[in-house]
């Protein structure tokens, strides 16, 4: 919707040379909706917007994102493996695949640091029950 309103807005103030990329860039900029970016601008948004979801701060939206849809910490940890982790080797760009990379490491030490105190947890709490 936002991208035929970003176009139609274009075309209104007769900017036709950038209505189509405008919407090409909106209409992909989200890994999820798999919609392939075809302009240079477009690739740049859609790496942007994925970086976004990754490191620190996307660990810390992710966070928000569960508690605020009350969703369990085990669904939050599915959402790591089934999308986060994947987007590096969807980027466009060297140099956003790197940063992806990189934020990426934060993330997996997190997941990990989760999985082990879990592990812990189960592993006092089988200890105490026998």
């Amino acid at each position: 919707m936002g991208a035929k309103i970003a176009k139609d807005y274009l075309l209104k103030l007769r900017k036709e040379c950038l209505a189509d990329d405008v919407y090409d860039a909106i209409l992909s900029h989200r890994f999820s909706k798999g919609v392939n970016p075809v302009t240079t601008e477009a690739k740049i948004l859609q790496d942007a917007d994925a970086l976004d979801a990754l490191g620190a701060i996307g660990l810390y939206r992710t966070i928000a994102h569960s508690v605020e849809h009350n969703k369990n910490m085990e669904t939050s940890i599915e959402h790591f493996y089934q999308k986060l982790f994947l987007l590096p080797n969807r980027m466009h760009f060297k140099i956003t695949k790197k940063m992806a990379k990189e934020r990426i490491k934060i993330m997996r030490m997190y997941v990990k640091e989760i999985e082990r105190e879990r592990q812990n947890i189960a592993n006092v709490r089988k200890e105490l029950l026998n």
